[in-house]
């Protein structure tokens, strides 16, 4: 988060860029805004970007390496162990368990599965509702669901991307304030996520969304009070 806000200084407020699918992938990157604030596509194969590490802390890779003194551990939560089979003969650990609020930073949100009730943010002071105390910039993502570094948030009754779970059913979000929170998770994602936690140990990549069929899911709401809405409207 202090490299984050040290971008936000010395560009004028604007936010660092954030994208998400094949723009993150090989380093990718797109026109008209290059690079994102990291690149690289993880996921259980024997993909290189599962841990190069120079889409973290390379100038030429990662908008935001200037800031991170060459750092690459701050991207990893040393409780996100997981590894899959056919990763673990190379001695392989995967480089980061952090994603990024896709709707935080010029970028191609847009083209993903954004909905409308967030709004996306090019400049600090965009963060209207709910403020920067109450807007998310980091996450653990689950590592199940972990491939770019761009962080969907839900629909009315789907979580997109899907928040870790392995700090006892809570997960470390980082505020666009500068705090950070552990959350705790007492809906769809409690009811979903932990029963299938360890399949990652053995590589069995999982669909990635998970759907409530309750009203009012509370762990829907929280992610969507926090994603940075247009109005003071959440799901």
């Amino acid at each position: 988060m202090i490299a984050w806000h040290m971008y936000l200084h010395d560009n004028a407020d604007r936010i660092v860029t954030a994208l998400h699918g094949g723009a993150a992938q090989g380093g990718a990157g797109m026109l008209p805004w290059g690079k994102g604030w990291v690149e690289g596509w993880l996921d259980w194969t024997v993909r290189t970007d599962n841990t190069n590490t120079a889409f973290l802390i390379d100038d030429q890779w990662a908008k935001i390496a200037t800031y991170v003194a060459k750092s690459k551990n701050i991207f990893k939560c040393p409780a996100d162990n997981f590894i899959a089979a056919v990763q673990r003969p190379l001695g392989w650990t995967r480089c980061r368990s952090l994603s990024g609020n896709i709707g935080l930073g010029e970028g191609n949100a847009e083209g993903g599965p954004w909905d409308n009730i967030y709004k996306h943010c090019l400049k600090y002071s965009d963060l209207s509702y709910p403020g920067p105390a109450g807007t998310w910039v980091f996450v653990d993502e689950h590592p199940d669901s972990m491939n770019d570094a761009g962080f969907f948030n839900p629909h009315p009754t789907q979580v997109v991307d899907v928040p870790a779970t392995y700090h006892n059913g809570a997960c470390g979000f980082a505020m666009a304030d500068g705090h950070s929170e552990i959350h705790k998770w007492i809906g769809c994602l409690k009811d979903n996520i932990l029963a299938r936690k360890v399949a990652a140990v053995d590589g069995q990549y999982n669909n990635n969304q998970i759907y409530s069929t309750r009203a009012n899911d509370p762990d829907i709401h929280w992610l969507s009070q926090h994603g940075g809405t247009a109005t003071q409207y959440s799901y």
